[in-house]
């Protein structure tokens, strides 16, 4: 069954004070709806936990057997609450943050946003990089937590998987295949399909060039390109077409000119991960471990703060 904790807390007052009305004074209620919680619990239960009669109110046998356990599980909701709040209230210290630039598209800004109105005694410093670059920074101790494409892992470093993201095709518009809802990644043979350059990202570089590969395109290396705005761009700009993250559709750059087409191929997606170092979490307290638990929870609960879970 469903059981609330208003209806735990409900019988937990009436368990101590075994009498309606004294009760719901105490809760700050009007005693039929606390007639109502208390009867909705025991058909849940499928059992009695109250007699009433002319003498008045007392628990059941299950009554006092269920008031034990319901004061023990409210309890350490109360003491967990208050750790909470006495951790918000009482850390302080600045927490190293990598991301990639495409993270501003995926909520990193309201993320961080949200963690200072939780830890207000705790900031954060951002760096800008690439994956592998945020990978050397954790290692060297220069930052303790990043937002990377997945790449390789040494033992030492920790990931959570916060999306599984789709790659789109990336059109100008006019071309060929914009009247499509979905196409295939070998009907891009024959395009000139732009990339940024492998010295900017080798392994997420490598991931897009084998997609094309298997299904037989090459793509034009010869603009060496850093990063996805500029590839945008030159989509825009009618330099040819690319192969992006769904992230990117909603940059707006060139929002007139291009146009993003799904793909049905079902490899035709890489993974964002929050990486951050074994070490940090040992412990389970300290900043970078205060951040690492919200990020996760921000986005493996749908954006949602830990008051809020």
């Amino acid at each position: 069954m469903a059981m609330s904790l208003r209806q735990m807390q409900y019988f937990l007052v009436l368990s101590e004070e075994l009498h309606y009305g004294r009760a719901a004074v105490r809760l700050n209620i009007s005693q039929p709806p606390l007639s109502q919680s208390i009867k909705q619990l025991e058909e849940g239960l499928g059992t009695k936990l109250l007699e009433r009669n002319t003498q008045g109110t007392r628990l059941t046998t299950a009554g006092v057997i269920f008031a034990e356990r319901v004061g023990v599980i409210l309890g350490q909701i109360a003491a967990t609450r208050a750790s909470l709040i006495d951790l918000a209230d009482g850390m302080d210290g600045m927490v190293h943050v990598g991301f990639l630039p495409s993270m501003i598209y995926r909520g990193v800004f309201p993320l961080v946003k949200d963690f200072h109105s939780e830890f207000k005694k705790l900031d954060v410093s951002l760096y800008e990089y690439n994956s592998t670059d945020q990978l050397e920074s954790l290692q060297r101790h220069e930052i303790d937590a990043g937002f990377i494409h997945a790449i390789p892992l040494p033992d030492t470093v920790q990931s959570a998987t916060l999306e599984r993201e789709r790659f789109v095709c990336c059109l100008p518009r006019g071309h060929r295949l914009v009247t499509r809802s979905q196409i295939h990644v070998k009907e891009l043979h024959g395009e000139r399909v732009l990339m940024f350059s492998r010295t900017r990202a080798r392994f997420y570089h490598d991931h897009i060039l084998a997609l094309l590969r298997a299904a037989g395109v090459e793509p034009h290396l010869n603009y060496h390109i850093q990063h996805w705005f500029t590839v945008l761009e030159m989509v825009s700009k009618g330099l040819g077409i690319s192969i992006v993250p769904q992230s990117m559709s909603r940059s707006g750059i060139g929002s007139s000119d291009v146009v993003f087409i799904d793909f049905f191929d079902e490899n035709a997606f890489h993974e964002l991960l929050l990486i951050w170092r074994k070490s940090e979490l040992k412990t389970k307290a300290g900043p970078a471990a205060t951040f690492v638990t919200f990020a996760r929870n921000y986005y493996l609960t749908g954006h949602r703060t830990m008051t809020e879970i």
